[in-house]
């Protein structure tokens, strides 16, 4: 996402900045410069004059624009990747991959999450871009991750194998019905005594973080598309609901002093016109309540007819949300939005074994029948499962529609084939897996686009290998809809990049 500010200085010779990539302001770029910093431009102190003067070097040709690009790979801070194309020693593209634990499901995934990506505007429409992307999915690739995540622009990102998968969702709720929520009766000292009073106030980083991260884990850990937060490497609460937002977070806590204990937090947009909220637990419902009424009565003090939350469809706020009043917007974008793509199917597959064991301990499929050469019969309890699967990149915004390569009436090359073995050795036994080189014929074969949302949950089964361009037969949808259940996989608005 590309992002500019510009304004006037107050002293001479600074009237214009320029910042591109997050909203905090952490990666800023002078247009036509390798380095990211403030842009002075000498002598212009008029807003017009200023902004034109930077237009026109926006516009003029680069000094290395017919230098042979390169793509440089460093490392600037813990856990980010900094992907570069460069013109001699300029810049002309860059991008972040922020190294992040993922989980799908219950199993943690090593996600590279893509973020400010940008091409000064003089070099744009030169392949500078797709250089920079194609080099980095091949470097995560490389370097042991397991899927990608990027919140992208429309009619773009599918060109490098990456496919809606993860959907969002808006609450919206009226003040009038929240404010009466969670006003607690007076409390006889019997009552106190037993369910000790609740309070918000402001959340203390070095003091409430331990907790808070209990809660979120104890609500989340199970849900596709949450990070893994840890004390010792998750960033905090650094936005709001969008980029750009910056965010106020409280704590409800029970109890005073030395008993005091959190039992659920808040995170707010720091802006007086809105209530917007961005996340929120508490370890009950009592605590969910307590935190509608508080928001309406604060929505109340501002003036304000509703209450905005961004928030997983399935959460228990959300939930709370839908016994009093409210409206849920669920968005499953097309080409754009919050996209993703299976960097490598082994591994991603290989750390979902564990959860693919229990999905099929918990179904009828648990001990089923053989699946020879990728044709799964009725399901015995008699039999052990093996299944070959392949995927390959179709690079396209309809990859339904894209040419089998692994179809022998099919001409196409595949792009980046990956086929993987997965079996197991006794009926009812742990399942194993191994890479295949070549998959056998009557293997399960679909565009990786296609099965990174079957791999999170985005569509189901049935649905997805429907698909012109899937080879799959009915048994085979019947137990791949089994190992990949259909659910609402999304990214917190407080972890986007």
């Amino acid at each position: 996402m590309e992002w500019r500010q510009g304004r006037n200085a107050m002293e001479s010779g600074v009237s214009f900045v320029e910042y591109f990539g997050s909203p905090e302001g952490k990666h800023r770029s002078p247009i036509g410069a390798a380095c990211w910093s403030l842009r002075r431009c000498g002598g212009l102190t008029k807003g017009v004059g200023s902004h034109m003067a930077m237009k026109e070097k926006e516009n003029a040709v680069h000094p290395s624009a017919t230098s042979e690009p390169t793509v440089r790979f460093s490392t600037p801070e813990a856990r980010q990747i900094l992907v570069q194309v460069m013109l001699g020693e300029e810049e002309s593209s860059r991008l972040i991959i922020h190294d992040l634990p993922m989980h799908v499901d219950e199993s943690v995934l090593r996600m590279g999450g893509i973020g400010g990506v940008q091409t000064l505007p003089a070099l744009r429409k030169k392949g500078y871009a797709r250089l920079m992307l194609s080099a980095a999915v091949q470097h995560m690739d490389e370097t042991g991750f397991d899927v990608s995540v990027l919140f992208g622009i429309h009619n773009f990102y599918h060109r490098y194998g990456f496919i809606t998968s993860l959907i969002d969702s808006r609450l919206t709720m009226p003040t009038r019905l929240a404010e009466a929520v969670g006003q607690e009766p007076a409390r006889t000292p019997s009552a106190a005594a037993t369910s000790p009073a609740r309070h918000l106030r402001p959340y203390q980083p070095e003091r409430d973080l331990g907790p808070v991260l209990e809660l979120y884990k104890a609500k989340n850990s199970h849900r596709t598309g949450y990070l893994d937060r840890q004390p010792s490497t998750w960033w905090g609460f650094r936005l709001g609901s969008t980029w750009g937002r910056q965010t106020e977070v409280f704590v409800l806590v029970e109890g005073e002093g030395l008993f005091e204990k959190v039992v659920g937090y808040v995170t707010l947009d720091r802006n007086d016109e809105e209530v917007t909220v961005s996340e929120a637990e508490a370890d009950d419902e009592r605590g969910l309540d307590f935190l509608i009424g508080h928001l309406g009565r604060l929505a109340v003090e501002r003036r304000v007819g509703q209450i905005t939350f961004f928030l997983h469809p399935e959460s228990d706020l959300a939930r709370r949300l839908r016994y009093y009043g409210c409206e849920i917007t669920t968005t499953y974008a097309f080409d754009r939005g919050s996209m993703a793509r299976v960097i490598n199917l082994e591994r991603s597959l290989r750390k979902l074994l564990p959860v693919l064991d229990q999905r099929l301990a918990a179904s009828s499929c648990g001990s089923s029948s053989t699946v020879s050469a990728g044709v799964r019969p009725a399901a015995s309890p008699d039999r052990a499962i093996d299944l070959q699967l392949a995927i390959w990149d179709a690079n396209s915004p309809r990859p339904d529609l894209s040419p089998n390569p692994f179809v022998a009436a099919s001409d196409a090359t595949p792009c980046r084939p990956q086929a993987v073995h997965l079996w197991n050795e006794e009926p009812g036994g742990p399942l194993r897996l191994a890479s295949v080189a070549t998959p056998a014929v009557g293997a399960v074969s679909l565009p990786q686009e296609l099965f990174t949302q079957l791999f999170l949950g985005y569509r189901p089964a049935a649905e997805v290998l429907a698909a012109p361009s899937v080879q799959a037969t009915a048994e085979q949808v019947e137990l791949l809809d089994v190992l990949f259940p259909p659910g609402a996989p999304y990214v917190p608005r407080n972890d986007r990049f």
